[in-house]
């Protein structure tokens, strides 16, 4: 392996160790792994350097000075997340070095310069390496089982047969896939219970618990070709090397005696031993004194708990559990438990924080066979009654009933002041329930009714926009209604579209301007199933299905079969295409009729209605090309058929031009019936008789085309339209 290039990187500020980050259940994320000088390539062998959280290093790059600090990234809390500055700019929280620092320096230079991260912030730096690894009592073990990479971060031991010797404590991660995605993997050992947590990002989405890890992994149900135990890690040979020669007591220790005047390696042992218990650190007075004191006095002996009473308020009562706790602490501080007599002739105990307690342990032993130590309790110690508080709450849930005013309302009273797992432990309640109890506190208070809230029904749009809506596609001019169809939804005619949908808009914007936005107006059309495309024009008419519709596709048949070049038969197609464009929706647009529903004159000839109903007196000045097409188009196909087509194409220009008539008349007759609707007043009344089919009564189940042109019943559908002059 080639050797990395060294850049002039200074550590600004070392940083320090989380154990709830650097030791957690994503360690992984908090640590480097780097090749040993060995050139080693096993993972058992690789140099791990950790992340330190508010690490900061320099360094100097192309003239400029860059500032690289390691935080917390605020999108996922257990990932660590880089922020490189140069002259006051920097970049936002990222998730590796490398892109922080690339980013910003193609930002300042504009340069397409990559950099590796590790590289500039020194983990390639024996002074720097040396310098991040103080103080570090223990590094995550990097265990490479089958196709999996397993992070054991903490070590718990036992002498459960189950467990291979692990014990509470024992931490290791893995990545695998789970319901088709990768997956980060939790496991740990609790209480001696083998708990597997199933990670998506930061949320879980599973969680499984067992007595051994083998059963765990067998109730997750992934995986199912290895063991439990090799999953966990545990039965690897460096883990049990490990657990099979388990130090004197299962503690680990942080720091020396002589060491305790550095504030950040005590901080380090508090969080690890009393702070994430469930214990009174609020009322602490100042924890650090209780170290400061023991350094500065003569002797090296001290009484528990009569020296720890100093360290809180006059009138507090230590429970068993506070000084447990704080036992742990001294012994991960380097002392030593020398009290020379059985705990249950008293609860008094002695400690010496000597290197070599020998000598304390004599003195004491020598004082207390010549009855010089006094047995008495200076300060009462509380028995721990969580127990009973458990059993008498757990009895109070059972004897209510579910719901919101039964056993939510109850569990409400402590849901806030205990975390999840102790309640689901205790009380075996779902998680489920416990969010819904601190919902519940939150809103009416611990215990409290719940807050019976009025019911309120609000109308997103005024009455009048949706009545616009309605009115604009009522308007034939935008839709055509079909003859027969139905939504079987709404059971309302099927309306089709005469335009594309932006289109509509614009048209409904220029005659509602106050109207309801584009969005609503989008969205309830897309949800209204009878508004439709049309599909063919066969629902509508028949004369808008044998003049207009099929006209065209025989149109078409017939250059299919007269050109045999593919160009020239794209262009004769696409000029079919446009002319049956403009006959079914431009040339509509192209007529004006007056709102009274009277025509004027036109200069083109081609729109002229007065002309076209041969009451036209004046000159037109004017022919519209689009319409001239129909009669240039046939002309062009007269000179290129066969002599057996020219009866068809004659028949097909004459069925087209009888459209053409039909789409005008449509037009006026349209406009005509919108000038009587707004003459209408309330003493009148306008009925419309329109023809839908003929019903055979013996073939009900006919298709649509074999409906039209048969005997039988005539189905037609009369409208009377009125008007309420109250309501306009």
């Amino acid at each position: 392996m080639s050797r990395q290039h060294e850049y002039p990187t200074v550590l600004l500020a070392k940083g320090i160790i989380s154990p709830e980050l650097h030791y957690g259940v994503f360690a992984r994320n908090w640590w480097f792994q780097k090749a040993s000088k060995n050139k080693q390539t096993r993972f058992a062998q690789q140099l791990i350097i950790p992340y330190r959280l508010h690490m900061r290093v320099s360094c100097e790059l192309n003239g400029e000075n860059f500032i690289i600090s390691i935080v917390q990234n605020t999108t996922s809390p257990f990932e660590p997340g880089f922020v490189c500055t140069c002259n006051e700019t920097s970049t936002e929280i990222s998730e590796s070095a490398s892109t922080a620092i690339t980013t910003l320096y193609q930002k300042i230079f504009g340069k397409k310069t990559e950099y590796s991260g590790p590289v500039i912030m020194g983990f390639y730096n024996d002074q720097i390496i040396e310098k991040l690894m103080q103080d570090i009592t223990f590094f995550p073990i990097y265990l490479k089982i089958q196709s999996f990479l397993v992070v054991v971060s903490n070590i718990g031991y036992s002498k459960n047969n189950g467990c291979c010797g692990a014990g509470n404590g024992f931490t290791s991660s893995l990545l695998t896939k789970f319901q088709g995605k990768y997956s980060f993997i939790s496991q740990q050992i609790k209480n001696n219970t083998c708990i597997l947590r199933i990670y998506h990002g930061s949320k879980i989405v599973a969680q499984y618990e067992d007595k051994t890890p083998t059963g765990v992994w067998k109730k997750c149900g992934i995986n199912k070709k290895f063991d439990g135990n090799d999953l966990f890690g545990i039965t690897h040979p460096t883990i049990q090397a490990i657990l099979q020669n388990p130090p004197q007591n299962k503690i680990l220790r942080i720091c020396m005696p002589d060491e305790w005047n550095n504030f950040e390696i005590l901080q380090k042992a508090f969080d690890r031993h009393i702070k994430p218990r469930k214990i009174g650190t609020t009322v602490l007075l100042n924890w650090q004194s209780f170290f400061i004191d023991w350094l500065s006095q003569e002797s090296t002996i001290i009484q528990i708990p009569k020296t720890l009473q100093n360290i809180y308020p006059v009138d507090y009562q230590l429970q068993h559990k506070e000084l447990c706790a704080w036992k742990a602490m001294l012994i991960a501080c380097g002392c030593t438990n020398v009290t020379p007599f059985e705990k249950k002739k008293s609860d008094i105990e002695f400690w010496s924080r000597a290197l070599d307690p020998t000598a304390d342990k004599e003195t004491l032993l020598n004082l207390y066979n010549a009855g010089l130590i006094c047995l008495g309790n200076n300060s009462p110690i509380i028995i721990d009654k969580s127990i009973d508080f458990w059993k008498s709450f757990k009895c109070a849930l059972d004897n209510n009933k579910r719901g919101i005013d039964g056993k939510i309302r109850i569990l409400s009273i402590i849901a806030e002041k205990f975390r999840y797992d102790d309640l689901r432990e205790n009380l075996r309640v779902g998680s489920s329930s416990i969010n819904l109890a601190c919902k519940h506190a939150r809103i009416n208070g611990p215990g409290a009714p719940a807050i019976v809230k009025p019911k309120r029904k609000i109308c997103r749009m005024s009455e009048i926009k949706e009545r616009e809506f309605q009115l604009f596609f009522q308007d034939k001019s935008n839709v055509t209604m079909s003859s027969y169809k139905v939504d079987p939804k709404t059971n309302l005619p099927i309306l089709y579209l005469q335009d594309q949908k932006k289109a509509l808009w614009t048209k409904f914007e220029e005659i509602y301007p106050n109207g309801m936005k584009k969005t609503s107006f989008m969205a309830r059309l897309a949800d209204c199933s009878h508004l439709k495309y049309r599909e063919d024009l066969g629902g509508l008419c028949l004369i808008c299905n044998d003049y207009g519709f099929e006209a065209f596709q025989n149109l078409i048949a017939i250059a299919r079969s007269t050109f045999n070049d593919k160009k020239v038969l794209d262009g004769v197609i696409s000029r079919i295409e446009k002319l049956r464009m403009h006959m079914k929706r431009n040339f509509e647009r192209k007529l004006v009729i007056n709102q009274n529903g009277t025509v004027s004159h036109d200069e083109c000839i081609n729109h002229c209605l007065l002309y076209a109903f041969g009451e036209c007196n004046y000159y037109h000045t004017s022919r519209c090309a689009d319409c001239d097409e129909l009669f240039v188009f046939f002309d062009f196909l007269n000179t290129c058929v066969s002599s057996e087509q020219k009866t068809n194409l004659d028949q097909i220009k004459e069925q087209l031009k009888y459209y053409l008539s039909h789409q005008a008349r449509k037009v006026y007759l349209n406009t005509q019936f919108k000038s009587s609707l707004a003459q209408l007043d309330e003493d009148g009344a306008i009925i419309v008789a329109d023809y839908k089919m003929r019903i055979l009564p013996k073939s009900a189940r006919e298709t649509k085309e074999q409906f039209f042109g048969k005997r039988g019943w005539t189905l037609h559908t009369i409208l009377i339209f009125t008007k309420k002059m109250e309501q306009n």
